[in-house]
């Protein structure tokens, strides 16, 4: 990849970071402000309740449009053009339109058997007011159809700030709810405000697909070879999404058998984890993947396999002073975050527990992330579906086992194992698949990396055991500069000694500072 390509790709993909990391705060403060304004009351359980449905819909239906989506519309423009590729578009859309209608019209029909089914304990009002809830959190079915599909078509011709941005209106519109209007209209209320924010969110795709001159016109055409093809790669997505929820699952079941708290402690942990890798992780693939899908429906293969490379050392570069800090840091993240009234010390070391031993298997999961873009890029979409099965096998018969050793540090610890087997057979698969994949130049800035890791981790280690427990007994905001201050500094160090050593990524960025410090 030519060297002015791999600068506009730096550029784009640190302004995705950016927004995503903006749309986090935002979503972290939306929900700290739920929490305050409805606790744990009758209406807060009703509302957790309504959302459970609408929350897995997303999980499993999201990621397998879009995964599915992105590369037979690449295919089809490569090989039939723009104009054809809309068509297809609109094909996809009437059709997923149409059954989500059809899906949001049998869920409100059988709701009331529905709750009773995920909440047998809810009786009276509570019951009756999660019935209420869930019919409206319905609607969102429809609507996250149409931005799902928005969302892949911008993708898929290489729009990604405006996908990546919708998140930030769609909190500030919650958030201005529950600021303002919680006390009068209660959750009711706020079940309405989120439906609507998510209809604001395909608002917002709508221009940008008019500026590449794509409109909508009714296509149903269930015969379409395309729309078989994506079928064909959507199903195995979808088995596969459905089976790593199962994981969720046990990792419950089994905190559940441990100390009180443990259940909440894991599901905190879970959370930062899986922020790390939706700021940093996700957003790299969601730049990256497009091009890979083009790449291999014009049949570059040496041009998608260095794309592969580029994704792994980018995320190599990004998570492993990630893992350090937070293997070093993990007490004071968790305090500084969640440590307010109920959540004590106690539940903070439990917290961090099972973060330390979840951040592990974080790299892991990052390269599994790449990995499985790569095989969809090639449309194969069995081989991560099996792979998911494997790993959640894997993952809950450690977890089994390591609570008992372990604690709740054991079930996180499984699941960072899983991470890793998972990702060893992907690219054992990978290179079976493609025989010239050269890993050399990814290897050297690994151990690179690594090296530059270790050094930074000494450094933080050491400003730690000075000033780290004496930090942890200040105010908060004397803790949040404390150590955000050491934090900084390590950054700073692990970036100098890949510089020095002459990591190329990092050269890139120092040189696109300096032009932008110079000309400023």
């Amino acid at each position: 990849m030519a060297k002015d390509k791999r600068i506009s790709l730096l550029k784009v993909t640190s302004m995705v970071i950016i927004i995503n990391l903006l749309s986090k705060i935002t979503g972290f403060i939306r929900d700290f402000i739920t929490a305050s304004k409805f606790g744990t009351s009758v209406s807060a359980d009703a509302f957790s309740m309504s959302s459970v449905v609408p929350n897995i819909i997303f999980a499993i239906l999201g990621a397998a449009i879009v995964n599915t989506f992105v590369p037979i519309f690449n295919d089809v423009i490569v090989n039939k053009g723009e104009k054809r590729a809309f068509k297809f578009s609109n094909n996809v859309i009437t059709v997923l339109t149409l059954l989500s209608i059809i899906l949001t019209l049998l869920g409100e029909i059988f709701c009331p058997q529905f709750v009773k089914l995920i909440a047998p304990d809810f009786h009276g009002y509570k019951y009756l007011l999660t019935i209420k809830l869930t019919r409206i959190f319905l609607l969102i079915i429809i609507v996250n159809t149409w931005v799902f599909l928005s969302t892949a078509i911008l993708q898929a011709k290489e729009h990604f700030l405006i996908p990546s941005l919708i998140g930030i209106p769609y909190n500030l519109l919650v958030i201005v709810y529950l600021l303002f209007f919680s006390s009068k209209y209660g959750v009711l209320g706020l079940t309405e405000v989120i439906v609507f924010a998510m209809f604001v969110q395909f608002l917002i795709h709508v221009p940008s697909l008019a500026r590449m001159k794509y409109r909508y016109k009714p296509e149903f055409n269930i015969s379409d070879g395309y729309l078989k093809s994506m079928v064909v790669l959507l199903i195995p997505i979808l088995l596969g999404t459905s089976v790593q929820q199962i994981t969720s699952l046990f990792n419950g079941r089994f905190s559940s058998s441990l100390e009180t708290g443990s259940v909440a402690a894991l599901s905190y942990a879970s959370r930062l984890n899986s922020l790390v890798m939706d700021i940093f992780v996700i957003s790299i693939v969601t730049v990256i993947y497009p091009k890979m899908t083009k790449l291999s429906s014009e049949n570059k293969i040496g041009e998608l396999i260095e794309s592969f490379n580029i994704s792994i050392r980018s995320i190599t570069i990004i998570l492993f002073p990630i893992i350090t800090i937070i293997l070093i840091e993990s007490v004071p993240i968790v305090k500084i975050l969640f440590q307010r009234d109920a959540f004590g010390n106690k539940s903070t070391l439990m917290t961090s527990t099972a973060l330390f031993y979840y951040i592990i298997g974080i790299i892991a999961a990052g390269l599994r992330e790449v990995l499985c873009r790569m095989f969809y890029a090639l449309k194969d979409t069995r081989t991560p579906m099996i792979n998911s099965a494997i790993t959640v096998l894997v993952n809950v018969v450690l977890a089994y086992y390591l609570k008992d050793v372990l604690r709740l540090g054991g079930i996180a610890l499984a699941s960072s194992i899983a991470a890793y087997v998972s990702s060893i057979l992907l690219f054992i698969k990978l290179n079976s698949k493609l025989k010239n994949i050269n890993y050399r130049k990814t290897i050297g800035v690994t151990i690179k990396v690594i090296f530059a890791s270790i050094g930074m981790g000494i450094f933080l280690k050491v400003l730690y055991q000075i000033v780290g427990q004496a930090l942890l007994k200040k105010a908060i905001i004397i803790e949040i500069i404390g150590f955000g201050g050491i934090t900084l500094i390590a950054l700073l160090i692990y970036m100098l000694i890949l510089y020095l050593m002459k990591v190329e990524e990092i050269n890139m960025v120092s040189a696109f500072l300096y032009k932008k410090i110079k000309r400023g």
